[in-house]
């Protein structure tokens, strides 16, 4: 959500919430006092508000726990609050006075018990960060979902012109241990922290394929298998108030994944998957592949939606 002024904000609120937004967020870039008048409107209609923050000289992450905001994308904020002269903005000087591999865990602590004693939700995003860090030497499994991928030349190609950036890159690479770090500490904390990718942002943040990768960074933070597990089932089902998501049980959405290797003795195992349960339907890898459209109807379903997404604008 973008707005010039706490009144914009809250025609712009109730313009999402007309279009049938399940909440809002907000980006690190609104002056504080817009981004209260987003919490507020959002409140009057029940609706919860998301923050990246990762860009935010204005907004700690403890700003926006205060405010009511209930959802933090990428652990973001965070460092912000444990050093209040850093913003991603500031001079190489202020960067290199902060151990970013070995991040200072007593400061991490006392934020995130401040944004645990106001229920927030963390979604670190590791593979963001990961892949930043990693820079040519990405993550990219080879299988056939990144096989059918390649022939999404837009997308590999917003992907390899970012990594001709390298600068733009490097500072959110540089963050990865710290997010790392701080989502594990939430996690020990009894924090709620949830599974997400943030695909397609970033470089080669694979869609689908991201997620288990983030899986992955969850355990070498030191969450367990299981725990990992749970934070892109059942407890993200959990935060988005979804008792029909994320469990196997009678009356919830049939959708499964069946693997032919144990994730709780190796976590990339949950790439081995053997198939596809939808709504109770039954898929091979091959059937999804062929039930992809093709770039023309893509194009035609964009320009319907994009249709749709200009007339509540226009109310």
């Amino acid at each position: 959500m973008n707005a010039d002024s706490p009144q914009a904000a809250r025609v712009e609120v109730r313009r999402q919430v007309g279009a049938g937004a399940d909440f809002i967020k907000v980006y690190g870039w609104l002056p504080k006092e817009t981004m209260m008048a987003v919490v507020e409107e959002a409140g009057t209609y029940n609706k919860e508000v998301s923050c990246d923050l990762i860009y935010s000289n204005d907004v700690t992450a403890i700003d926006a726990a205060i405010m009511g905001i209930k959802w933090n994308e990428h652990a973001s904020g965070i460092v912000q609050d444990m050093y209040s002269e850093w913003t991603m903005q500031v001079d190489d000087a202020v960067w290199d006075s902060i151990d970013w591999e070995q991040p200072d865990k007593e400061k991490i602590e006392a934020v995130c018990k401040v944004l645990i004693e106001n229920k927030v939700i963390i979604c670190p995003t590791m593979v963001l960060l990961d892949q930043a860090k990693l820079l040519e030497n990405y993550w990219y499994p080879e299988n056939e979902v990144t096989t059918k991928l390649e022939e999404n030349e837009g997308l590999v190609k917003q992907w390899r012109y970012f990594l001709s950036q390298p600068a733009s890159l490097e500072k959110i690479g540089r963050q990865a241990t710290m997010n790392k770090t701080i989502a594990k500490a939430y996690y020990d904390l009894g924090g709620q922290v949830v599974a997400g990718t943030d695909t397609p942002a970033g470089i080669f943040t694979i869609p689908g394929m991201a997620l288990h990768r983030e899986l992955e960074l969850f355990v070498q933070a030191g969450i367990t298998e299981i725990d990992a597990l749970r934070a892109a089932t059942i407890n993200a089902a959990k935060a988005l108030k979804r008792p029909d998501l994320g469990v196997i049980i009678e009356g919830a959405i049939a959708d499964i994944v069946v693997l032919n290797d144990n994730p709780l003795e190796n976590i990339k195992h949950t790439q081995e998957i053997n198939m596809v349960i939808k709504g109770g339907n039954v898929y091979t890898q091959k059937e999804l592949f062929e039930k992809i459209p093709d770039e023309e109807t893509i194009m035609k379903n964009l320009k319907t939606f994009m249709a749709a997404y200009e007339l509540t604008g226009s109310k």
